[in-house]
C-alpha cells in the first residue's frame, strides 16, 4: 500500500508512503530523475509547479512499483484538484470541511463542499464524514448528479 498526502513535515519524499513509511531516499531520487528528465525532455518550457509535479511523482512511483492499493490524498479542494485524475477509485472519502484556501474554494462551507465533493466518481462508494448540514446538502446533491450513494452520518 502506498498512500500520497500533504504538505510533509521535513523531507518531500514524506509525501510518498510504501507500506506506512517515507519512501527510502534511493527510490525517490531514482523515481524523481526519471520523471523530471522526461519532463524536461518532452515539454522544456512547460514544467509543472511543485506540487503538479509531486502528484506526477506519486503516480509513476504508484505504477513503477506495482502497488496493489494507492491512497490519494487531494492536495486543494477535489473538483478542479491535479490528483482528481483517477477514473474509478475503489472508494472516495471527504473528510471534515473547514474555512481554508477561501481564494480558490470559496468562503463558505457549502462552497468548499461543491469543490470537495468533485471527486465523488459514479460506481465509486463514498464514505463522508459528519458535515453541517448546508454542507452535508451539497455533497449530497453532487453525489446525486453522479449517482454515488451514500449514506450520511
Amino acid at each position: 500500500m502506498v498512500t500520497f498526502r500533504s504538505p510533509h513535515l521535513i523531507r518531500a519524499r514524506e509525501r510518498i508512503r510504501i507500506n506506512g513509511k517515507p519512501i527510502s531516499e534511493t527510490l525517490f531520487a531514482n523515481h524523481f530523475f526519471t520523471v523530471y528528465n522526461k519532463l524536461k525532455k518532452e515539454c522544456p518550457e512547460d514544467m509543472p509547479p511543485y506540487f503538479k509535479f509531486l502528484t506526477l511523482l506519486s503516480f509513476h512511483v504508484f505504477l513503477q512499483e506495482s502497488v496493489d492499493v494507492a491512497i490519494v490524498e487531494v492536495g486543494i479542494g477535489g473538483e478542479y484538484d491535479v490528483t482528481n485524475v483517477v477514473r474509478h477509485p475503489v472508494v472516495c472519502g471527504i473528510s471534515t470541511l473547514d474555512i481554508d484556501h477561501t481564494s480558490v474554494l470559496g468562503s463558505t462551507l457549502p462552497e468548499i463542499a461543491w469543490h470537495k465533493a468533485g471527486i465523488l466518481k459514479r460506481n465509486s462508494p463514498a464514505i463522508v464524514s459528519p458535515l453541517c448540514p448546508e454542507a452535508l446538502q451539497v455533497v449530497i446533491e453532487r453525489a446525486s448528479e453522479c449517482e454515488v450513494g451514500f449514506t450520511p452520518r
